[in-house]
C-alpha cells in the first residue's frame, strides 16, 4: 500500500478523534472515553506502517502492492476480484506488532517528537494537495477545523495578546446624585454643649385680656397665663464602614475620600426623614407628623373634596391664611415632588397655567427657588404623599383610620420654619481606626453624631391636609 493511501487513512482517522474529543468533552462518558481510547489505539497501530512506507518512497522502493505476494508480505489481505489489497484494522495491527519497538526508557522523547513532526508534515502536505486541486476553492487556508496563522497578532495571547490592555481604566466614579437635604437650612439650629439636652421655656398660653372699666377699677386678675418647656435631647446616630488596606492603598480613585462622604450622607438621610416624618420617640419630631406636642390637627387645613392630589388653588390660598400674617415673611412651602407636580398642573378657568415658576399666574423672571403665593418652595424626596402615588420606607404614604400611625393625610406645608428647632450635640464625626483589624489588613471609618428636632411652636404652621385621610 502506497505512503499516500496510509496517510489518507491516517487523516480520516484524525479527524473522527478530533470530533469524537469535541463531543467527549461537551458530555464526558466511560463509553465516550473508551472510543476514543480505541481510535488512539488504530492510530498509534498503523503510523509505524506509514513510517515505513515513507521511508520506502524517500529511497526509492517502489511500496505499490501489485501482486499477492507484495500484499502477504505487507500483512494485508488479496482481493482476487479487484486485485487489490486490503490492509484492514487487523493486519495494521499484525504489520505493527512486527515492527521493531523501542525497549523500555529507549528514544521516547524522540519518538514523540518524530510522530508529531510526521503528523504536521502530513497534515500540511494534505492542505496544500487540496488546495492546488482546488478542493476548497483555492483560496482557503483551513483545514479540519483548523487554521494555519502568520505573525504576530492581537487576539492570541501567545502571539502578542498579552501586550494589549484589556481595558483603558478612566478614573472617574458614576454614581447617582445625592438627595438634597432641605431641612437642616431652613430649620433654626443650636448646639449642645455641656449639657444633655437643651430646654427652652415657652409661653403656652396669654395673659388674661385687659377688661373696660372705671376710674379706680384694676380690671381683671389674669389667670391664663401658663408657662411650658421645650426641650431637646439629642440622639445618638451611627454608621461604619470597613475597607481593606489593599484598597486604600492601590486604588486609583480617592477611596477614602469616597467612603468618608458616603458615610456624611448616610447620616444626613435618615435625619432629613426623621425632620420631616420623625415620631419623636427616641428620634427627632418631624412638622409633618400629628403630635399634640408638635404640630396639632387644629393646624389642619383640609381640602374641600376627596382627592388623592392637590387639585385646586384655592386649597393652597387657604393653606397660606391658616398662619397669621406675622409669620409670612419668613414662610415657605414644603412638599414632595409629586405633589409639587400636582400644583403645576393646575388651571384656571380659561385653562392656563395657575402657576409659573416665577410666581402663580405669572410666565416672567423666574427666581430661584420657585415662587408659590409670594412664598419659596422646597421639595424633598421625604415628605408624605397620598397612595396616590405609592410610597417606601424613605417617602411614607399618607394613611387614615384610627389604627393608622401616624395618623396623618398631610401633603404639604406652609409655615415660617425657623421654627422648628435642631439642636447637635456632636456635629458630624468620622474616625479612621487602623488598629481594630490589623490582623485582617482593614481599616475601620465609623461615622457618629447627635441631633434632635422638633417644632416648637405650632402656630407658625398650616398643614394642608387631603380631605378622606
Amino acid at each position: 500500500m502506497s505512503a499516500r493511501t496510509l496517510m489518507d487513512q491516517l487523516d480520516r482517522l484524525y479527524v473522527r478523534e478530533k470530533e469524537m474529543l469535541a463531543d467527549f468533552e461537551k458530555e464526558p462518558t466511560a463509553e465516550k472515553r473508551a472510543n476514543l481510547d480505541k481510535i488512539n489505539a488504530d492510530i498509534e497501530l498503523i503510523k509505524p506502517v506509514y513510517d515505513q512506507a515513507v521511508r520506502a518512497a524517500a529511497r526509492g522502493v517502489d511500496t505499490e502492492i501489485r501482486t499477492m505476494a507484495d500484499c502477504e508480505n505487507m500483512g494485508g489481505e488479496w482481493n482476487d476480484t479487484t486485485q487489490t489489497c486490503d490492509m484492514s484494522m487487523a493486519a495494521a495491527r499484525q504489520s505493527a506488532r512486527r515492527a521493531p519497538r523501542n525497549q523500555p526508557g529507549e528514544g521516547r522523547l524522540e519518538d514523540r517528537a518524530k510522530d508529531h513532526a510526521t503528523k504536521v508534515n502530513g497534515d500540511f502536505r494534505k492542505f496544500l494537495e487540496r488546495s492546488v486541486n482546488g478542493d476548497h476553492g483555492g483560496e482557503t487556508f483551513s483545514f479540519k477545523g483548523l487554521e494555519f496563522r502568520a505573525g504576530l497578532e492581537a487576539t492570541t495571547n501567545t502571539l502578542g495578546g498579552y501586550t494589549v490592555p484589556q481595558e483603558q481604566f478612566n478614573a472617574e466614579l458614576i454614581r447617582a446624585v445625592h438627595d438634597e437635604m432641605v431641612m437642616p437650612r431652613l430649620a433654626r439650629t443650636f448646639t449642645v454643649v455641656n449639657a444633655d439636652s437643651l430646654g427652652t421655656p415657652s409661653l403656652d398660653s396669654n395673659m388674661t385680656y385687659a377688661t373696660w372699666g372705671t376710674e379706680l377699677s384694676i380690671g381683671a386678675t389674669d389667670t391664663g397665663a401658663t408657662f411650658g418647656k421645650r426641650s431637646l435631647t439629642p440622639v445618638p446616630l451611627a454608621a461604619a464602614a470597613v475597607i481593606s488596606k489593599k484598597l486604600l492603598r492601590a486604588s486609583a480613585l480617592p477611596i477614602e475620600g469616597i467612603v468618608r462622604e458616603e458615610l456624611a450622607y448616610a447620616a444626613a438621610r435618615p435625619a432629613e426623614i426623621a425632620y420631616l416624618n420623625g415620631s419623636g420617640a427616641n428620634q427627632p419630631l418631624g412638622c409633618f407628623t400629628v403630635s399634640s406636642l408638635g404640630v396639632s390637627t387644629a393646624r389642619d387645613i383640609t381640602s374641600a373634596a376627596s382627592s388623592g392630589s392637590i387639585s385646586s388653588y384655592e386649597e393652597l390660598v387657604d393653606t397660606k391664611y391658616g398662619i397669621k400674617p406675622q409669620y409670612w415673611g419668613r414662610g415657605s412651602w414644603l412638599l414632595n415632588v409629586y405633589h409639587h407636580k400636582d400644583i403645576r398642573k393646575i388651571k384656571d378657568t380659561n385653562g392656563n397655567p395657575a402657576w409659573m415658576p416665577a410666581g402663580l399666574g405669572t410666565v416672567l423672571s423666574a427666581p430661584s427657588p420657585d415662587i408659590l403665593l409670594d412664598s419659596p418652595v422646597y421639595v424633598t424626596q421625604y415628605a408624605p404623599v397620598s397612595t396616590t402615588y405609592g410610597s417606601s420606607n424613605m417617602t411614607p404614604s399618607i394613611v387614615g383610620g384610627s389604627t393608622a400611625t401616624p395618623i396623618t393625610g398631610r401633603v404639604a406645608l406652609y409655615g415660617d420654619f425657623s421654627r422648628y428647632w435642631i439642636a447637635t450635640a456632636l456635629d458630624l464625626q468620622i474616625e479612621h481606626l487602623v488598629e481594630i483589624k490589623a490582623l485582617t489588613a482593614q481599616d475601620i471609618f465609623i461615622m457618629r453624631a447627635e441631633s434632635d428636632g422638633m417644632p416648637v411652636l405650632a402656630e407658625a404652621f398650616a398643614p394642608l391636609r387631603l380631605k378622606g385621610y
